[in-house]
């Protein structure tokens, strides 16, 4: 695995990887924290059923998620659905900011189906893209651990000494690091393009000189 995690063809995964972690463990973090600020009670049975349904919203994401991002990535581009699954967490991580400052229920909602369907999508496009690209090398689904749950224990961290006083500065931690990982994701992506275009390039090239001689 040490190897593996060197490998620059991988970068744009691994960023892939970390940004997954961070945006599943925020939202399993503080998305029920969430609908209480969006709510106008102290009602602990209103917010535990307005909470409930958030969350059975956000399975119904996932569920559509998991319908339809499998045909999506057999007729279009995978690294173009990969990014976009990661907008749409994004997404859901501003429209969480709006539930919380406009103290919008209807917001919540939106977020939990956001939420759900992001998370899906960029899983099933991680797991899309290695079995395809990589062959299905088991050491990137070992990286994969690796990033998720570093993701993961970083938002532990950052929750544990921000998220009850300083709500509004612990998303902006995230956001910048789902942006941060994010942008780090296409520019290796972009690397490994030219890379590739390159070596096409140079071997068509062999090809046409062989052509000539012979």
């Amino acid at each position: 695995i040490g190897s593996t995690l060197i490998e620059q063809q991988y970068y744009f995964l691994f960023m892939a990887f970390l940004f997954t972690g961070v945006a599943a463990t925020f939202y399993a973090i503080f998305l029920g924290s969430a609908v209480t600020m969006s709510l106008d009670t102290d009602d602990i049975s209103l917010i535990n059923q307005s909470t409930g349904f958030v969350f059975i919203v956000l399975a119904i994401g996932n569920i559509s998620a998991g319908l339809t991002m499998g045909k999506l990535a057999d007729s279009f581009d995978k690294m173009k659905l990969l990014s976009i699954a990661m907008l749409v967490n994004e997404a859901a991580l501003l429209v969480t900011v709006l539930a919380c400052l406009f103290k919008s229920y209807s917001f919540a909602v939106i977020s939990g189906v956001l939420w759900g369907f992001g998370e899906t999508s960029i899983v099933t496009m991680i797991n899309v893209i290695i079995g395809s690209k990589f062959n299905a090398n088991p050491k990137i689904f070992s990286a994969y651990r690796i990033f998720y749950c570093t993701g993961g224990a970083f938002v532990t961290i950052c929750a544990m000494g921000l998220q009850k006083d300083l709500p509004i500065i612990f998303i902006m931690v995230i956001a910048a690091v789902l942006l941060a990982s994010q942008s780090l994701s296409y520019y290796h992506l972009k690397k490994e393009v030219k890379s590739n275009d390159y070596i096409r390039m140079a071997e068509e090239r062999v090809m046409i000189e062989l052509k000539n001689m012979v």
